[in-house]
């Protein structure tokens, strides 16, 4: 989401940043970075290796005076050096300077650390002691001078002025590689003038120029669409199983002739599923290769919209009208027949008659009519009762059926 509302020049810069950190880590975990522990650690020994060759002569001589004095001056002018101190090969204190009891810690191995150095003094090619230097922390906090000898400094140098500086090149360098710059004003003008969307690409797909319409019809703006491909855009088509290649302006660059009226769907920003009628005509050059292609967008989401619910009404009206002729047909039947039997009732059996008698005139045909009685019929009735009755009717209509 953060990645949307950013600039490409900011996005860019971010990215720039990020790869100079990662190189800058690498470069400190395989070696290439100077150590600044290690060469402090490396310059402090040599410090006190060098006093304990000055001082190897006074303790030749037992000149503790000198030695005091020594110590007390390299303490009080050297802001790194907490304490110091002189101890003989027995351990026995002989000077010191500052807090040494309070800083000095005693390490069993006699291996130096970045806070605690000690190297052995000589008198006479042999050891007479040994020199014992008590330094403040090489990082003593988040302040500006662990800042300043540490790899964390140079990557918020390069975060904060780095960035800086890569912001104000990416944002000259894109302002003169705009591809949209190549279109004169008055033609963007032209084109945000019409009342249908416009696209115009470069012939890798990429959107030289979009117009305000179009750009309003996606829900984006027209400068964050140039650049990006066409069909990187939530095109959905008509048909399932189409893709990409069969997006109307790339088949007009591949044939180089215009493709007209291809319905198109969108899922805008806001949810809503957008149905445009898109047309795609190639450009060409001189030579006739396609160097790019102009599409056009027709919003007809509402025109597809009343499509569809007429669709649906004249489907329901053709679903009312057989149910209608259905029943007409049963009505037809019900007023026509004999409940019992089925078979024409006396209305309709006259004005059939009436037609076959007709026909039969004219055409000089044979016409014959039966007339039957069910004899003692009154005596089934009262037998056998009136619903057997019903049956003897219905069975004999049905013989002479």
């Amino acid at each position: 989401m953060l990645g949307r509302t950013l600039s490409p020049t900011a996005r860019l810069t971010i990215g720039l940043i990020s790869l100079t950190a990662c190189l800058l880590l690498t470069a400190q975990l395989l070696g290439i970075l100077p150590d600044q522990t290690g060469i402090s650690m490396d310059a402090r020994q040599k410090i006190v290796r060098s006093l304990a060759t000055q001082l190897s002569w006074a303790a030749s001589q037992n000149d503790y005076r000198t030695l005091q004095v020594t110590l007390s001056t390299v303490v009080e002018h050297n802001d790194e050096v907490l304490s110091a101190a002189i101890r003989r090969t027995n351990r026995d204190l002989v000077v010191s300077a500052g807090d040494h009891d309070g800083h000095w810690v005693e390490r069993a191995d006699g291996i130096s650390t970045p806070t605690h150095v000690q190297t052995p003094l000589f008198a006479s090619d042999r050891q007479w002691g040994s020199v014992e230097f008590s330094f403040v922390p090489l990082e003593t906090g988040f302040n500006l001078t662990s800042m300043r000898n540490s790899v964390v400094g140079l990557l918020a140098f390069m975060i904060l002025v780095g960035g800086f500086g890569f912001y104000l090149l990416l944002r000259r360098g894109l302002k003169e590689l705009d591809p949209s710059g190549v279109i004169p004003e008055r033609v963007k003008g032209a084109f945000n003038s019409l009342a249908e969307g416009v696209l115009i690409m470069d012939e890798e797909e990429n959107i030289i120029l979009a117009n305000e319409p179009f750009a309003t019809l996606v829900g984006k703006s027209a400068q964050s669409l140039v650049g990006k491909k066409a069909s990187s855009l939530d095109w959905r088509t008509m048909r399932a199983g189409d893709n990409a290649e069969n997006l109307p302006w790339l088949r007009a660059m591949r044939q180089g002739v215009s493709e007209k009226g291809v319905p198109l769907l969108m899922q805008v920003p806001s949810g809503a599923l957008k149905t445009f009628r898109v047309n795609g005509a190639p450009i060409l050059d001189g030579a006739g290769k396609a160097r790019g292609a102009l599409a056009t967008f027709d919003d007809v989401t509402a025109i597809e919209k009343r499509t569809s619910d007429l669709k649906r009404t004249l489907q329901k009206l053709e679903v009312s009208t057989d149910e209608v002729n259905r029943q007409n047909v049963e009505l037809r039947f019900l007023a026509t027949r004999d409940p019992l039997t089925t078979c024409l009732n006396r209305r309709a059996f006259f004005d059939r008659y009436d037609k076959l008698f007709d026909e039969s005139k004219t055409d000089d045909n044979a016409l014959s009519c039966i007339m039957v009685d069910i004899d003692h019929f009154k005596a089934v009735n009262d037998t056998h009762g009136h619903a057997v009755g019903d049956d003897v009717i219905v069975f004999m209509a049905d013989v002479l059926k």
